[in-house]
């Protein structure tokens, strides 16, 4: 029998309301059974709190407190977390298998020396629909962590101990927070593993969003996170860091033909090192 590992998933919320319900059910749906979920409200105005209080789960949790934006409302959900296992999930995206924390403790289980795992992804439309498919890789040495990897946070598995290691987010980077977490646990000797077997989660863009609505200022926290200047395009070595992290993990085929059916979406794929 599977050692059943407890899941803390933390999920940030702010006058979510419109999506709300995709990302419970998303969660409620989840063929794993140990998890926890501890919803981090930040004093929502509409009727996002109603919602979570009319799911009638013990798994979940409310901890409704003002934050200093989404990084300190992070923070503020792992305190309470009393899992093996720590993830996060925005309440506008998704799990988008019903295996998703299923596959996600295998790994872990099976390979009990992983820190992380980092999972295949993909991009929404603001209506749900995929776009793109986005497989992410583990910058190692001798290569540096530039801010390029294709994780996207909902996919992103870590242990309990890890995150303590961390120590937790600055507030003052409201944007590109989540990038201090991947630059430690890419450059902090943290065992990272990528796992393609199954989709785990989606971000839903929306031109609404913080970054999109403030892409230069994310741009200036992502170089102060990275400690030089951000360059949003990737250069050569850059490119040639993915492909080794690929080889390294054994999917560059996957990779290869993720780039195939990316073309075939309705959205064009801009490139293949995006």
């Amino acid at each position: 029998m599977m050692i059943q590992p407890k899941i803390s998933i933390v999920m940030p919320a702010w006058n979510a309301e419109r999506y709300l319900t995709d990302a419970l059910e998303s969660v409620f749906n989840q063929t794993y059974p140990n998890f926890e979920l501890l919803v981090c409200d930040g004093g929502s105005t509409d009727s996002t709190l109603e919602i979570f209080k009319g799911v009638s789960d013990v798994r979940l949790k409310i901890v409704s407190q003002s934050d200093k934006g989404l990084p300190d409302a992070l923070n503020k959900g792992f305190s309470f977390a009393s899992g093996d296992i720590y993830c996060w999930l925005n309440s506008d995206d998704v799990y988008l298998s019903a295996d998703a924390i299923k596959s996600a403790v295998h790994e872990f289980v099976s390979e009990g020396s992983t820190d992380f795992l980092l999972g295949l992804c993909a991009t929404l439309t603001e209506e749900g629909s995929v776009s793109r498919y986005l497989l992410p890789w583990v910058t190692r040495s001798p290569f540096a962590y530039q801010g390029y990897s294709n994780v996207f946070t909902g996919a992103l598995f870590f242990r309990a101990t890890t995150w303590r290691q961390f120590g937790g987010f600055d507030p003052q980077f409201g944007l590109a927070f989540e990038y201090q977490l991947l630059r430690f646990l890419f450059s902090s000797g943290a065992i990272g593993r990528v796992s393609s077997s199954v989709a785990y989660a989606g971000f839903r863009q929306r031109p609404d969003s913080l970054s999109g609505a403030n892409a230069d200022k994310m741009r200036a926290q992502l170089a102060a996170i990275l400690g030089g200047k951000f360059n949003p395009s990737m250069n050569m070595s850059e490119k040639i860091a993915r492909v080794i992290g690929h080889m390294r993990d054994g999917q560059l085929q996957q990779f290869l033909t993720l780039s195939k059916m990316n073309k075939a979406l309705p959205r064009p794929w801009r490139s293949v090192f995006y």
